[in-house]
């Protein structure tokens, strides 16, 4: 569930699926089964979803925003994503599909003077969607170029801003998400990333706040919270269990 980049595109998603358009592959069908029933059902379409591979975009229009899959046919595509879709970074890929401005903190762990690129650690993203609404992320590290960051040394912690973007890696065998284009690059104190519990909780109070919450319809995302307390805690203690599952 949490791999829905866009809530609306969920619901649509999962109505897509129940309506019974979609081909079901026959019980106890190989992998290499059910991946091609996926292939012939979504092919072609403006669509990203959700499948036992990774998160995976259907969209032909989007392949060419691929940098380095210029000469991938639209099979290899899907196939190059196939493979990645579990290794991806993960809170990247949710703010490239989310189109959200997002703000990074990182350390740099390592400089390539030879290929003139720096590795940053312990990167914490906060995004913003279209809506104004905001969630947090982390990664482990991503390399990036160097000409915006020559004036710094390892161990130094900045913030920035930066465009998320997809590429192709390893001689064309995975994809994944990077970083490129910083802007707004400060240098800051050591600071500390959220637990993956309290990442976790915050997800799950975005979906109560859009999804669930009877008063969303009169919320501004203004303190007080409207609904009742005890509600609000069973509800997070609800998503919590089917998210650990």
């Amino acid at each position: 569930m949490e791999r829905y980049y866009d809530l609306e595109m969920a619901n649509r998603v999962k109505e897509f699926e129940s309506s019974r358009s979609l081909g079901v592959a026959p019980a106890g069908a190989s992998e290499a089964e059910r991946w091609e029933v996926a292939k012939k059902e979504l092919s072609g379409l403006k669509l990203g979803t959700i499948t036992e591979w990774g998160f995976i975009d259907f969209d032909p229009d989007m392949q060419k925003n691929l940098v380095g899959g210029e000469g991938l046919s639209y099979d290899e595509y899907l196939e190059l994503q196939k493979r990645s879709g579990q290794q991806v970074r993960q809170d990247f890929e949710k703010a490239y599909y989310e189109n959200a401005f997002v703000s990074l903190k990182g350390r740099i762990e390592h400089i390539n003077k030879v290929q003139d690129k720096v590795c940053f650690n312990r990167i914490y993203l906060e995004g913003f969607y279209q809506d104004g609404n905001g969630f947090s992320g982390k990664e482990d590290h991503v390399w990036m170029e160097r000409k915006d960051f020559e004036f710094y040394e390892v161990g130094t912690c900045l913030s920035f801003t930066a465009e998320i973007y997809r590429y192709v890696k390893k001689q064309g065998k995975l994809m994944d998400f990077g970083l490129r284009s910083p802007r707004e690059i400060n240098e800051i104190e050591e600071y500390e990333l959220p637990s993956a519990n309290e990442l976790k909780l915050q997800t799950i109070n975005k979906m109560i706040c859009k999804i669930y919450c009877p008063c969303k319809e009169q919320c501004y995302g203004e303190e007080p919270c409207l609904t009742n307390e005890d509600w609000r805690k069973d509800m997070q203690k609800m998503l919590l269990d089917l998210y650990e599952k």
